[in-house]
């Protein structure tokens, strides 16, 4: 990953990983070190006899260390499942520009429209991960980061590239504003329709509870 265009796909097996973690080998630390790359894997994995949980700690960990590398910010995985909605592997892409990620979410959402995978967010269970109707179990996650807080749609609509399904935040958005939980500032004589947040209109976001006072949610700087 030292090249400025350089980006990781890989197939980590997190039930291998757990299975490890969990055996009584002389190796296992060892293993679990270079596999880590530093001796994090004590604090953050705990969940010693539930594997499904061990797998989730694991995938985290992962990405978390890939974090760790200069540049790289951009990390997504794909939980590959096959008969019976059965957890075959995780995909761990990673990448230093958010193009990098935003087509490859795009060739996964073309591959699982063929029937022949099917991909989710490992920490959302039996939720596929290309559906288009579910923004609402995501505007939770993105409201819980960023409540309380006055942020740049262009924040925004990284956390949603990296830690959701969706390419950017407009979906997540629109479904925030009609809940009244989120209010849009527009740059200097700009205006905006509801539910459209392009990004040469709206100077930021505030993230909160703000009830009827604002039908629109809109404020000019």
């Amino acid at each position: 990953m030292r090249g400025e265009t350089a980006e990781l796909l890989i197939n980590l097996d997190a039930d291998g990983i757990g299975r490890i973690f969990s055996a009584a080998n002389n190796n296992r630390e060892e293993q679990l070190t270079d596999l880590f790359g530093n001796e994090s894997w004590r604090d953050a994995l705990t969940a010693r006899g539930n594997l499904k949980r061990l797998s989730v700690q694991i995938l985290d960990l992962y990405k978390e260390r890939l974090r760790s590398l200069p540049g790289v910010s951009f990390i997504w995985s794909f939980a590959m499942r096959g008969k019976n909605d059965a957890l075959n592997y995780h995909l761990v892409f990673a990448t230093k520009h958010p193009l990098g990620l935003r087509k490859m979410k795009e060739a996964m959402k073309a591959i699982d429209k063929t029937g022949s995978y099917s991909f989710s967010d490992a920490h959302v269970e039996q939720l596929e991960l290309f559906r288009e109707d579910n923004a609402g179990k995501y505007a939770e996650r993105l409201l819980d980061h960023f409540d309380g807080q006055t942020v740049q749609k262009h924040v925004v609509d990284q956390f949603a590239l990296t830690e959701t399904p969706f390419l950017d935040a407009i979906q997540i958005l629109k479904v925030l504003e009609k809940q009244q939980r989120v209010q849009v500032v527009v740059r200097a004589g700009e205006s905006r329709r509801a539910g459209s947040f392009p990004d040469e209109k709206v100077e930021a976001l505030r993230f909160g509870s703000f009830g009827a006072s604002n039908a629109q949610g809109e404020f000019s700087l």
